[in-house]
């Protein structure tokens, strides 16, 4: 049977032959698309049985088949790119996508068939290697199993090339419009402006990035899949497999390696020149070691050559200057073709056909859109070979025509190879034999030949320049050729993805490169995207790979062309041995593994940058004499945003300072125990510091917990405490009669932690919480699509807050609820799950229990639902009196289908109905009876600023502590412009003793702000307070105590007393009418509170118990709160949503009961303070400012950290061991009394 198939398969051979001869000297891209599938049917029909698999006839006859049909349909392939290249409209797009559409067919089919083949070794060795390539669909980047996946990868890519090829940067909606080339290229070259250059390099990034970010992160998922389909882990797998290396990575690492010093001596010397030439306006606030990228002559910094003008050694010495020498002899576009051929003839190699000259594309065109992008086509047929470039005639464009026709070249040097190896040895060969013929042609030697120059030797200093020159073309794009794969390669694994992309892209240009943003480049932009090979998918390591061979074949040619002198000006032009070498090594194309035509053109198989390192020594030499000169210059540098945190090996190290005990004998010692402490409170101390800068830096960069680096160091932490919990839990056994403060450290230090069992689990939960957040802080409502979306805050809360209309309030209420919690819902499941496996693995019942561990109260329970039951009846009261309110007011829009002794949830005046003094204007007791107004304080007194002053006054008077320096330098205390920060207001300790931080984006729209910031610079109080303390005790003695201090605070400021100083009233003194009114503004801000608070981590226990599962998140939520907030949903809401991840501290994963109990440790702790003050009058209108005992006492409790337990510390302060609400209902019994009274009239 098999040899009738063969038989069949030569005869179609024949007929394929005839049609391909016949059809392609005419127009060959005219072939019709039934063509090819008649082609892939013919395919399909070869079957292959248990004697054609194992025959070296059959499958020659296969191959031989493969590479014709692919050679016909890579014919259409190429003419079908070139015409969307050179006029990018639809049609043209098209026809692409469906030529796509069909090789990906023919490879995946061909794939399929030549799997079945039984290699047998004795086979001849051209034939084997086919049959590899077929097996490994080598000749395309992926096949695609789905050929739907296919189109759709196809028609993305398109896109996203389009949007690269019709981007342009305007001035104003007047001025004339800039594409890439040549006009913004052309500002980047020639300018000196500084905020000139600015303007074209952050327009191009905004004008291409953006737009590109989300079809990109789509073709990343695509093509990933395509890969796993094919058998690999990921993309990165099947690039690098492209280069037949089993090593490499390693190799490629080691090569930069190799470069490095050299490029880090050139970085250091252009980077003083640039600081001296642009003087003041060189930026003072970015990382002085870097250099910032839009000056360095190039969009993408690759190349420095432009800026040689700037950074020349020898200015004084007579400069070459190509562009104008090609401009005063007339050359033409024409001309710098003509004599790139000339040169390759030279040699004895190929002068390019008729149809190159009358089809290539030298200029851009000005009636259509091209992408510009310089590329040479080879369109299969033998004798159509065409460059495709936007030519001018400059020294660039002079060497770029030598590179592309480099290009020609080759591809008609291998034109006789079986279609399969009609490519380059490996990528990097195609990209280093222009670039070699480059380096021949700039040399003085070569310049001299073709009359461009009158001189043919250099002095010692225009040797400098020279080899300056070079080096800025040539060094200065290595790191950048080395890093962009590097940055896929990560990215094709996982490591970054669509959270991180400009974070990770910006650390690695930061780290590689030397070069930093020059503005700040946030998540929104995607500046990978302006650069064309990352939009149209071309790997780039083969670049940086060229970039080194090329002077390994430069040496190589000069070497067959007898060359003497110095290598740098060896020009191996007439030489036909030089070319009969080169020539052979070209016409092997990819027939033979690059080693070997390495091998036989230079004598070396591996590929080496000694050859690269011996051209550039002179200028090496030099640089490192120049920089020598100026001591305060670092060669090196550290990359921007983390390069003061340790690195993750020395996170481990010093890690396993404290993670094991050598001796057992230890464990019974005290002394023993009491090194290990103290070694663990340095280890903690260090580890504590990091992990607040990263911190810092993510949440002040909205990074979010996705970022890679974060994951990493956050699971070496959680193993510390792992590590060190165990060792604690042993000295416990011993401790009975030991130091009783040595006792309690290692209590702590024993705290059981829910750590994962693996990096991988520890990463997965990382990941899905990221995507909780980034849900959460991206959310946006929207009323239709040409209507502007709302973000939460300002917008959506703004709405809730001063709205007055129930169908806006409900659309703004809904929408919110609909634009987070139905995309939450599964991610959440799956975190309750794992978090719910850890706990059980660490000892637990379930999480709800270690949640529940950390307040140290073992009747913690039912203590929580006791001090609730304690404050239900004012709640109710309120409930009652609010609810009456609404209904007068919104009259019949209150909605009667509705339980009537429930609030509709939305109508409160807060998104979550948390709190309701917003609403006070609808429910104030006696309107006629102002209290103060906080607006017009805040606006025509206060500046951010001067808020924060007034609050660290008011803790200076207590006796307390003024806020550090850094404080003032380092704290966020309003959103900056062009960032997409996360406003949540927070603090940070450093563990330096002096640096502490607050983070907070200050409105002036309301008290909130005001307020807010009392209550955050408490902690910073608390923080500066126990900073003495051992690193295990410098928190709060429960989770509980930083919210209710600074809340107590709070109270404080908002009294009338203190009002009256800040003269927000003009009398301290209030009216019956007024403090029911006061009364009223207080509890509509912490009376509602307590019932929200305390009802979400009840749910959340549930769920974590197992009494709450996924069938039924929604219904317990709103039973939950219908028992106990009295509030309901304004419409109905099934299983399908998950309004419980409209709160942030759902979706970001933090425990909640803290703020319940805050909520009435906060008025036990104000009385105390108001009794230490001696304050008279009702509790509600106590002042303790300028009370030094307050401060004292106060002070005494917060220095304790959580070196004691929580019921020690409350009793320094209150003299109280329990918590209480006793201190609440004093505060609120006069609005109580009122409450019931007036309620019971109605």
């Amino acid at each position: 049977m098999w040899q009738f198939l063969a038989y069949s398969f030569i005869l179609l051979l024949v007929i394929v032959s005839k049609t391909e001869s016949r059809l392609c000297k005419h127009n060959c891209h005219n072939l019709k698309k039934s063509h090819f599938e008649k082609l892939i049917k013919d395919l399909e029909n070869f079957e292959i049985d248990s004697k054609c698999k194992i025959s070296q006839k059959c499958a020659q006859s296969f191959i031989d088949f493969y590479n014709r049909a692919y050679s016909l349909i890579s014919q259409k392939h190429s003419y079908a790119l070139y015409d969307l290249m050179t006029n990018f409209d639809e049609n043209n797009q098209q026809v692409l996508v469906e030529i796509e559409a069909i090789s990906n067919s023919f490879i995946l089919k061909a794939q399929i068939k030549s799997l079945k083949f039984e290699i047998d070794q004795n086979w001849n060795e051209e034939l084997k290697r086919q049959l590899d390539f077929a097996k490994k669909a080598y000749l395309i980047e992926i096949s695609f199993k789905n050929q739907d996946d296919k189109l759709k990868e196809s028609k993305l890519s398109k896109k996203l090339e389009y949007i690269y090829a019709n981007s342009k940067v305007c001035k104003n909606e007047t001025d004339e419009c800039l594409s890439l080339e040549p006009e913004l290229d052309e500002v980047m070259r020639e300018s000196r402006d500084y905020d000139k250059l600015l303007w074209a390099w952050k327009g191009w990034r905004d004008a291409t990035g953006p737009k590109m970010r989300q079809i990109f992160a789509q073709l990343v998922d695509m093509r990933n899949k395509a890969a796993r389909e094919n058998g690999y882990k990921d993309l990165s797998e099947k690039w690098i497999e492209d280069f037949e290396d089993e090593h490499f990575e390693s190799n490629y690492d080691s090569l930069y390696e190799q470069i490095r010093p050299l490029y880090e001596q050139l970085h250091s010397y252009v980077r003083r020149k640039l600081k001296n030439f642009y003087g003041s306006k060189y930026p003072q606030n970015l990382n002085p070691n870097l250099i910032p990228a839009h000056l360095l002559g190039n969009m993408w910094a690759q190349s420095w050559d432009n800026i040689f003008d700037l950074v020349v050694p020898y200015p004084n010495v007579n400069q070459l200057n190509l562009t104008k020498i090609l401009k005063e002899k007339n050359y033409t576009i024409k001309n710098i073709f003509e004599q790139s051929e000339q040169f390759f003839k030279s040699l004895g190699l190929f002068k390019m056909t008729k149809s190159f000259w009358s089809k290539s594309l030298f200029e851009k065109p000005s009636d259509r859109t091209v992408q510009c992008h310089p590329a040479a086509f080879d369109f299969y047929n033998g004798y159509d070979f065409r460059i495709k470039m936007c030519t001018s005639v400059n020294e660039d464009y002079f060497y770029i025509a030598h590179h592309e026709m480099g290009h020609i070249q080759y591809y008609m040097a291998y034109k006789n190879q079986p279609f399969m190896f009609r490519a380059g040895a490996n990528s990097a060969f195609h990209e280093a034999i222009g670039d070699t013929i480059s380096l021949s042609v700039q040399t003085i030697k070569h310049l001299n030949k073709i009359n461009l120059i009158d001189f043919e030797s250099l002095s010692k200093e225009q040797e400098i320049n020279f080899l300056m020159m070079v080096a800025l073309k040539k060094i200065a794009f290595l790191p950048f050729g080395y890093l962009i794969d590097k940055w896929r390669w990560e990215l094709f694994r996982g490591n970054i993805n669509e959270s991180n992309y400009n974070l990770k892209w910006w650390e690695m240009r930061e780290k590689f490169q030397g070069v930093q943003a020059p503005v700040f480049r946030d998540e929104l932009s995607f500046d990978p995207g302006s650069k064309f090979h990352i939009v149209a998918n071309i790997p780039y390591s083969r670049y940086f790979m060229s970039n080194i061979l090329q002077f390994q074949l430069y040496k190589s040619l000069c070497k067959h062309s007898e060359n003497e002198g110095p290598l740098y000006n060896c020009d191996f032009y007439g030489s036909k041995k030089a070319g009969n070498k080169l020539k052979k090594m070209l016409e092997l194309g990819s027939s033979k593994h690059w080693s070997i035509a390495l091998q036989i053109f230079t004598n070396s198989s591996t590929i080496s940058a000694g050859p690269l390192i011996e051209y550039f020594k002179p200028l090496h030499n030099w640089l490192i004499k120049e920089n020598s000169k100026y001591s305060e210059l670092e060669i090196a540098w550290s990359s921007g945003i983390y390069s003061d945190l340790l690195s993750e090996n020395e996170i481990r190290d010093l890690v396993d300072r404290v993670s094991s005990i050598e001796n057992e004998e230890c464990y019974e010692i005290e002394s023993c125990a009491r090194k290990w402490l103290t070694e663990y409170n340095k280890v903690l101390r260090d580890l504590s510091e990091n992990m607040a800068k990263l911190k810092f830096k993510k949440e002040a960069n909205d990074v979010k917990n996705t970022d890679e680096r974060f994951k990493n160091i956050d699971y070496l932490i959680n193993q510390f405490f792992e590590k060190t919990q165990n060792i604690a839990k042993k000295f416990q056994l011993n401790y009975i009669n030991w130091n009783k403060y040595l006792k309690r450290m290692l209590h702590v230090a024993s705290n059981r932690a829910i750590t994962f069992n693996s990096k991988k689990e520890n990463d997965d939960y990382e990941n899905l919480l990221g995507s909780l957040k980034s849900i959460y802080s991206k959310a946006k409502v929207c009323k239709n699509e040409t209507d502007e979306c709302l973000s939460l805050e300002p917008e959506l809360d703004e709405v809730m807050r001063e709205s007055r209309d129930y169908d806006k309030l409900l659309w703004a209420w809904k929408g919110w609820r609909d634009a987070t919690g139905p995309k939450m819902r599964q991610t959440f499941t799956q975190l309750v799950d794992m978090r719910n496996k850890a706990a059980r693995e660490n000892g637990y019942k379930d999480l709800s229990e270690k949640w529940i561990e950390d307040f140290e109260d073992e009747h913690f329970e039912s203590n929580y639902d006791s001090l609730y039951e304690q404050i239900r009846p004012l709640y109710e009261q309120l409930h009652s009196y609010v609810r009456r309110k609404l209904k007068n007011f919104y009259g019949s829009k209150y909605p009667q289908n509705l339980n009537p002794n429930l609030i509709p949830a939305h109508l409160l005046g807060n998104m979550w109905a948390q709190s309701w003094d917003n609403i006070f204007d609808l429910v104030v007791p006696y309107p006629d009876h102002s209290i103060f107004n906080f607006t017009n304080f805040l606006s025509n007194k206060m500046t951010p600023n001067t808020m924060f002053k007034l609050a660290e006054k008011f803790f200076v008077s207590l006796g307390m502590s003024e806020m550090t320096k850094e404080f003032w330098q380092n704290s966020m205390i309003v959103k900056p412009k062009n960032k997409n920060d996360r406003c949540q207001p927070s603090t940070y300790d450093f563990f330096t003793g002096k640096d502490f931080r607050i983070k907070m984006c200050v409105s002036m729209k309301s008290e909130k702000d005001f307020l807010r910031i009392h209550k955050e610079m408490t902690e910073i109080q608390y923080f500066m307070s126990y900073r003495n303390q051992p690193t295990i005790f410098r928190r709060s003695a429960n989770p509980s105590f930083h919210e209710a201090i600074g809340n107590s605070v709070v109270l404080s400021v908002l009294s009338p007393k203190h009002l009256k100083l800040l003269k927000l009233v003009s009398t301290d003194s209030l009216t019956k009418e007024q403090e029911i009114n006061y009364l009223m503004w207080v509890a509509l801000k912490k009376i509602p509170f307590l019932s929200y608070s305390y009802a979400l981590d009840k749910w959340r226990w549930d769920v974590f118990k197992g009494q709450i599962n996924s069938s039924n998140f929604n219904q317990k939520w709103w039973e939950i709160k219908q028992t106990i907030q009295k509030i309901e949903p304004p419409i109905e809401r099934t299983e399908n949503e998950f309004d419980a991840g409209a709160k942030f501290h759902v979706a970001n994963q933090m425990p909640y009961a803290r703020y319940f109990v805050s909520s009435i440790l906060e008025f036990q702790f104000f009385k105390a303070l108001c009794k230490l003050a001696d304050s008279p009058g009702p509790l509600f209108n106590c002042d303790f400012s300028n009370s030094v005992k307050s401060g004292y006492f106060l002070k005494r409790m917060l220095e304790l950290g959580a070196s004691k337990h929580w019921s020690e510390a409350l009793k320094v302060l209150t003299n109280q061991d329990k918590i209480s609400s006793d201190a609440l209902f004093e505060y609120f019994k006069p609005l109580y009394e009122w409450l019931i009274q007036e309620n019971s009239q109605n």
